[in-house]
Formats: structure tokens, sequence, C-alpha cells
């Protein structure tokens, strides 16, 4: 894994490849880019995007593709849980 293009506070790519030998290799990049959100701090934006070979491909691609989303939506659901603020007691429902 390697970090390419970093603009500190701004952006960077991750790059990397696996080879599984006779059952194919796999080379995959993600762009991630940082931007200001006036109501809310931070906003997170990613690209990404994999190429498989060989038996991986011809039997998983599709499954791979899958995956790699899922795992995706859920790393960033988690980070929003743990990054976010915490509620303001002024924001709390008030029971009636």
């Amino acid at each position: 894994l390697r970090i390419e293009d970093l603009e500190e506070y701004a952006s960077y790519r991750l790059t990397g490849t696996g080879d599984g030998g006779a059952s194919g290799s796999a080379k995959g990049q993600a762009t991630i880019t940082l931007r200001d959100a006036p109501a809310s701090g931070t906003r997170l934006s990613y690209d990404a995007s994999v190429a498989v070979t060989g038996r991986i491909a011809q039997i998983g691609g599709r499954l791979l593709q899958g995956t790699a989303e899922s795992f995706a939506a859920d790393f960033f659901a988690n980070l929003v849980a743990t990054a976010a603020p915490p509620p303001r007691p002024e924001d709390a429902a008030v029971p009636p």
C-alpha cells in the first residue's frame, strides 16, 4: 500500500497491488478528498477502483466488487459514528 499525490489536509491517493500467483492478481486505488463543510466541519469523499485478473476475476469478480463496496460503506459509516461530535444537550428532544 502506498500513499501518492499527497496534498496535506486536502487529498491523497492510496494505491496497492496483490499477487496470488496462478490464481491471479489485483490492483486498486482510492482517491480521498477532504473539503470544508461550513455547517458540519469536514466533508470526506472518495473514489475507488480495482482491477483483478486470472481465476480470481473469472470466479469472483462481481463478488469482489460488491464486497469492496460494502466494506467501504461500513468503514465510512463507522468513521462518522466515531468522529462526529456528540449531540448538544440543547438539541435533545424535550418530552411533552
